[in-house]
Order: structure tokens, then C-alpha cells, then sequence
């Protein structure tokens, strides 16, 4: 059964996930209009664009392999505590990237604290592209924004479209690098570490502008 797969060009593949609560009109939508008009208000505003996110890393997260004697699996010794950091970003289509690492549960207290964090001392105005959870539409964060006089602009993704959001591969490149290699013994190793390869990929614009451009994100960038 392979080889005939194989002689249709079909090989074997880890498999993409899609919610299948999405609306792909919706999607169509944010593509073909929502996105483009974002682009032209900025660009009007002179504003900044960036799309924000968050996430969690626990001191169990581990990925990679190393080398063993065939037959004979390697054992890592690692700490038996479980602890999780949070972290919040924004990376910006020029290859600009903000975050904050937090020990908190993200609430909308800590998401207005990013929040004035991203507009400290910014020189233009700030749209920020987020998904719809809670803490995006809670009514302390809407009194925020309309309080910074239209300083920032929060804009919300379609429902269930994680794939619409590059600040997403953030998350990617953060996990898969150092911290799912490296074993933690306490919680602030584990911020230390994730400040340290968010440092460092905040150096690197191009990684940052190569994520709008990945197949499954699909933005056109003007």
C-alpha cells in the first residue's frame, strides 16, 4: 500500500488540525477584506500593526531526541514538580516582537499590563490583531482601550482560526528551541530560560517576517 501511495506523489505526513467550529466564510472574510482594510487604515494612521498572543510553557514539556544504544531507550533524569510560566507577545510584520513573561494566571489585568507595555513610549498608534477569548473582550480591556484616545486598536480574529495568527509560530520557535530541551528544576530557571530565547529571537526581525509568511498563515503584506 506505500509504494502505490508513494507512485500517487503521496508520502506520509504529520497531519495540520483544523477546528471544525470555524466558518470558512468568516475566514474568506478576514482574508479578502478584514486584512487589507487593517492595512490601509494603518498605513493611513501611520500606525503599527501587530498580532498578539498567549501562552503557557510547563516544566514537562519536552522535545527532541538524543542518541542511545539501539534496543536500549535513554532515560533523562528530570524533576518530578510540575510549574508553568505564562507568556504574552506581539509580533509586528517588520519583524518587530514584544513580550512579557509572567509567573500569573493571564487575566485582563495582565493583558492590560502587556497592553501598556506595548504602548510605552511608542511613537505611532498600535493595531493589535488578537483572537476572541474572553480576557480580548472583557470590559476592563475595552475601557482601556477607549481610554488610550484611539493610541491603540484592538481587532479580533475569526472564531476557532489559530492558523490567521503568525504570533502563533512564536510559540513554535519558543517551545522547540532551548526550553523543550533543556530540564528545568525550578520555576525561575524556567522564566529565566524563556525571557532568554524570547531575547533572543526579538534580535532576529527576519525569523520574525518569515512567520507571515508561512503556507498556512497566507497574509499579503503591503
Amino acid at each position: 500500500m506505500g509504494n502505490i501511495l508513494s507512485r500517487l506523489g503521496m508520502s506520509a505526513q504529520r497531519p495540520g488540525f483544523k477546528a471544525y467550529e470555524q466558518n470558512p466564510d468568516q475566514v474568506k472574510v478576514w482574508l479578502k477584506e478584514t486584512w487589507p482594510e487593517v492595512q490601509r487604515e494603518a498605513k493611513r494612521r501611520r500606525a503599527r500593526v501587530y498580532f498578539g498572543d498567549e501562552s503557557t510553557i510547563r516544566s514537562d514539556y519536552h522535545r527532541g531526541t538524543t542518541w542511545g544504544v539501539r534496543g536500549d531507550t535513554p532515560v533523562v533524569a528530570k524533576t518530578g514538580r510540575r510549574f508553568s510560566v505564562n507568556m504574552l507577545s506581539a509580533v509586528s510584520p517588520k519583524g518587530h516582537l514584544r513580550f512579557m513573561v509572567t509567573e500569573s494566571r493571564v487575566t485582563a489585568d495582565v493583558f492590560i499590563d502587556f497592553l501598556r507595555r506595548l504602548l510605552h513610549n511608542a511613537k505611532r498608534s498600535v493595531y493589535l490583531i488578537v483572537d476572541g477569548h474572553p480576557i480580548h473582550r472583557a470590559k476592563k480591556v475595552q475601557e482601556f482601550v477607549r481610554t488610550s484616545q484611539g493610541k491603540l486598536t484592538l481587532v479580533l480574529l475569526p472564531p476557532y482560526s489559530p492558523e490567521l495568527n503568525p504570533d502563533e509560530l512564536v510559540w513554535h520557535h519558543v517551545k522547540s528551541q532551548r526550553i523543550g530541551r533543556t530540564v528545568v528544576a525550578t520555576k525561575e530557571q524556567l522564566m529565566a530560560l524563556a525571557r532568554s530565547v524570547l531575547h533572543s529571537l526579538q534580535q532576529n526581525t527576519q525569523i520574525i517576517k518569515r512567520f507571515f509568511y508561512e503556507k498556512h498563515v497566507r497574509y499579503i503584506l503591503n
